[in-house]
């Protein structure tokens, strides 16, 4: 089996047993490198926001509307880490 690209991974991930894609379109970046933090702004949300954290070794948090299911937001705490880990 073929290991998918780096960007493809990014596209798609897997939270709780199910594929999510990420949003092609970015509202907002932070960059935090005092902290080694990363957050991704998809889309402001209409509504209730929660995270759920992804299965990886570095902390990574999902972000979507509560009512949706859509993808709103993603954290990376440790993004050094984590593109050593990808």
């Amino acid at each position: 089996m073929e290991k998918p690209s780096r960007r493809r991974r990014w596209e798609q991930t897997t939270v709780s047993g199910e594929t999510v894609k990420l949003p092609r379109d970015v509202i907002m970046t932070y960059l935090d490198t005092e902290h080694d933090l990363l957050f991704i702004r998809f889309r402001e949300p209409r509504g209730v926001e929660v995270g759920e954290p992804l299965p990886l070794k570095t902390p990574v948090t999902l972000f979507t509307e509560e009512d949706t299911g859509e993808v709103t937001a993603l954290e990376v705490i440790g993004i050094s880490k984590l593109l050593i880990e990808f």
